[in-house]
């Protein structure tokens, strides 16, 4: 009977393991946050490699050299592996419809986006970005890969068969 327990428990500590693993990589690949790790990674890269140019007012526009140098190139190389790494994966999520890529061209002030579960108005369209109204007394500014929904101007009153008016 013991080992019959101790066996149970183990099986019991191993499909927990397993179903907290499945989270860990269904949380790690989904859409929003790979969009996120790339734009980490891109900054990443970019304020390397202006310390590796002698572009960094952080470190007085001194260049480097030496250990220092070898170590900054060896992050940069790595810092580029994986933004290539990240960038296929989000590819894959945009070719098989789990991801969107949206543009400044895709929005136009009055449309509708779904971010966080809430659709907004769009208040204006910036490079990178959309200004979204908010109840308060100023706009909240949200990147494109942050958008999970978007509808043009009065969409939702034509899908409830409501006249535009």
């Amino acid at each position: 009977m013991d080992r019959f327990v101790e066996a149970y428990d183990e099986a019991r500590h191993a499909e927990r393991a397993a179903t907290a693993a499945d989270r860990h990589m269904a949380h790690r690949e989904a859409p929003l946050v790979v969009a996120r790790r790339i734009e980490r990674l891109e900054t990443d890269l970019r304020r390397t490699a202006a310390v590796l140019e002698g572009r960094s007012a952080a470190y007085g526009g001194r260049i480097p050299d030496g250990d220092w140098k070898a170590q900054l190139e060896g992050r940069v190389a790595h810092l580029a592996s994986q933004l290539d790494y990240w960038r296929k994966m989000h590819g894959d999520q945009v070719d098989a419809g789990r991801a969107r890529e949206y543009s400044a061209a895709d929005f136009e002030p009055g449309d509708r986006v779904r971010i966080r579960g809430q659709w907004r108005i769009v208040a204006r369209v910036n490079r990178t970005t959309v200004s979204v109204e908010t109840p308060y007394s100023w706009n909240d500014r949200v990147p494109f890969h942050e958008i999970t929904g978007h509808e043009p101007p009065g969409a939702a009153m034509i899908q409830a068969g409501l006249p535009l008016s």
